[in-house]
């Protein structure tokens, strides 16, 4: 199976795609959040820095991510969540799979901005596996509890916060919209409706992943 990219704005549910493919076929999910946050807590200097970084709604520096990025990707059956962000991550992305002779697909989950706040702020996620639910459309089966870390307790994000969350798309309508078009242009996007309910996105994306 190609590897695949999942590029769209905060709360367009690519974290939860991700885990539903993993699921259903065995894909591992490199998610720069979820490294980026591994970081955070390991307490280092080098956390540190990323942690006031995000707490000011910015973006991780591209060196970084890429590194991060480059020393876990593997040939196949990978899925990676929040890169690249900005062209010149895309551009060097794109070098970086040509001479690993990688092949790669683009799934863009498409929803407006103003429709994600209330997704955002009814997302809670738990701290050990990053399993995400929503406490109204898709909450944990024990509350407050995560249905797959024992005794795990969720958590809100603090980037899911109004003013982070203004940030966040802000930052993906500068930055990260214009590799949208890049890989459109590269025949590599395909558009994810992600205003369906999480059943029928599910459902869309299986029928995408099918063509590839």
């Amino acid at each position: 199976m190609k590897n695949l990219v999942f590029i769209g704005r905060p709360g367009s549910g690519k974290g939860t795609m991700s885990k539903e493919l993993e699921r259903l076929y065995g894909y591992e999910t490199l998610s720069t959040g979820d490294l980026l946050r591994a970081e955070i807590k390991s307490g280092t200097e080098l956390g540190k820095e990323i942690s006031k970084l995000i707490d000011n709604g910015n973006f991780a520096p591209d060196s970084l991510v890429i590194k991060l990025i480059e020393q876990r990707i593997k040939s196949q059956n990978c899925i990676i969540d929040g890169f690249p962000r900005n062209l010149k991550q895309a551009e060097v992305f794109n070098e970086m799979m040509n001479k690993k002779n990688i092949e790669f697909q683009v799934i863009y989950l498409k929803i407006e901005k103003e429709k994600l706040f209330d997704r955002i702020s009814q997302r809670v996620v738990c701290p050990k596996c990053g399993q995400s639910y929503h406490l109204k459309n898709n909450p944990p089966q024990q509350k407050g509890l995560c249905d797959f870390c024992v005794d795990s307790q969720l958590e809100k994000r603090k980037d899911d916060e109004l003013e982070f969350f203004n940030m966040r798309c802000n930052l993906f309508e500068q930055e990260t919209y214009p590799v949208i078009e890049y890989y459109m242009n590269q025949s590599l996007l395909h558009t994810l409706d992600s205003e369906q309910s999480i059943h029928n996105q599910l459902q869309s994306l299986i029928s995408i992943k099918e063509t590839l």
